[in-house]
């Protein structure tokens, strides 16, 4: 399982069921987000665009060695973060 923290307002839920990330936000992605993961030294290992219309989507991480990384989605007008540990 995964341990998460939020680090700004917005709701963002997140768990991480063996290498896949399950995102749920509290409003429609509108098309201009992205979802970016991090590692702990703030490099961009993975990118992803949200469709519009919908408030999840399903990321693959089995790329991801284990520790921890922070998920960002990117807005027009709002940035939302959360921490996760792979392990």
């Amino acid at each position: 399982m995964d341990q998460v923290q939020s680090n700004s307002p917005g709701n963002i839920s997140i768990k991480l069921i063996s290498d896949v990330l399950f995102i749920q936000v509290d409003d429609n992605f509108n098309g201009t987000e992205l979802v970016k993961i991090y590692d702990i030294n703030g490099k961009c290992i993975l990118e992803y665009k949200a469709h519009p219309g919908i408030n999840y989507c399903e990321l693959n991480v089995s790329t991801l060695a284990k520790g921890n990384y922070f998920l960002s989605i990117d807005s027009e007008n709002r940035l939302r973060n959360k921490r996760f540990v792979k392990n």
